[in-house]
C-alpha cells in the first residue's frame, strides 16, 4: 500500500514537473532541476541520519525500514529528477561509502544500522546502492524499478517473517526459510502485478521477477543486495524477449 501510494502520488509529481521544465525558460528550468536534486540529496541523506539515531527500536527493525525506505525514496526521485542525474548519484552514493565505510564518522553515525562484520567489511548499504546503481543502467526504468523495489521491500519481508517463525523448514541455505521466502514472493508478486497491471501478460511477469527474487534472496553466494534488483530486471528482459 505504502509503495502503490507513492508511485502515484510521484508519478503525478514528475508529469508536473516535465510539464514545467518544458513551458519555462531554460534558465529558470536549471534553477528549479538543480534545487529539486538538492533537495532530494538531503532529504534523503536526513532520513538516513534519523533512521540511524532512532534508539528506541531494534537494530534488525531499523535495517528493514531502511531498506524499504530507501528503496522506496529512489523510486520515488527517479519520477522527478532526470536518469542520468539518478545514476550519478548512486555512483556517489556507493564511491563515498566505499571510501568512508571505515572512518570513525561513517560508524558513529551508521554504527547502529552495521552488522558487526560490516564494521570490517563493505556494509551492504553499498551493495544496495552498487545492485540499483548496475540495474538502472542496463535495464529498462521500469524493470529497473521494479527490481529495486523488490531488494526493498521482498528482502526484508522474507527476513521479519522468517524470524517469526524460526522453526520452518530451510530453503535454498540455512538462512533462508520457507516461510520467509514464500512473504518474498507474494511480496514481490504483489508489487510486480501493481507496476505491470496494463500489460497484457502481467501476472505471468510478476511471477517470473518475483521467483527469481525470491530464489536470489535465499542463495547464499552473493550479497542479496547486489544479485536481487540484477537477477530480477534480468529475469524480465529474458522473459519479455523470449516468452511475452
Amino acid at each position: 500500500v505504502f509503495s502503490l501510494l507513492n508511485f502515484r502520488v510521484f508519478k503525478y509529481l514528475g508529469m508536473m514537473t516535465a510539464r514545467e521544465t518544458t513551458s519555462d525558460s531554460g534558465s529558470t528550468s536549471l534553477i528549479w532541476m538543480w534545487s529539486a536534486i538538492v533537495a532530494a540529496v538531503a532529504a534523503f541523506i536526513f532520513l538516513q541520519i534519523v533512521l540511524a539515531k532512532a534508539s528506541s527500536t531494534s537494530k534488525e527493525s531499523l535495517r528493514r525500514w531502511q531498506h524499504a525506505i530507501t528503496g522506496q525514496s529512489m523510486v520515488a526521485i527517479s519520477y522527478i529528477l532526470p536518469i542520468p542525474i539518478c545514476i550519478g548519484a548512486l555512483l556517489v552514493g556507493s564511491l563515498a561509502i566505499y571510501f568512508s565505510h571505515k572512518t570513525s564518522w561513517y560508524e558513529q553515525t551508521f554504527g547502529s544500522l552495521l552488522r558487526p562484520h560490516e564494521k570490517q567489511q563493505l556494509p551492504g548499504a553499498f551493495f544496495f546502492l552498487l545492485g540499483a546503481l548496475i540495474t538502472t543502467i542496463l535495464f529498462d526504468l521500469d524493470k529497473a524499478r521494479y527490481a529495486i523495489l523488490c531488494l526493498s521491500f521482498g528482502d526484508p519481508m522474507a527476513a521479519w517473517v522468517g524470524r517469526k517463525f524460526p522453526t520452518s523448514p530451510r530453503f535454498l541455505s540455512q538462512n533462508s526459510s520457507i516461510i520467509g521466502s514464500t512473504a518474498c514472493f507474494m511480496t514481490s508478486f504483489l508489487l510486480g502485478a501493481m507496476i505491470f497491471y496494463s500489460k497484457e501478460d502481467f501476472v505471468w511477469k510478476a511471477f517470473a521477477g518475483a521467483s527469481t527474487c525470491t530464489v536470489a534472496e535465499a542463495l547464499p553466494f552473493v550479497d542479496d543486495n547486489l544479485m536481487i534488483p540484477i537477477s530480477t530486471a534480468m529475469s524480465l528482459h529474458i522473459f519479455e524477449k523470449y516468452f511475452s
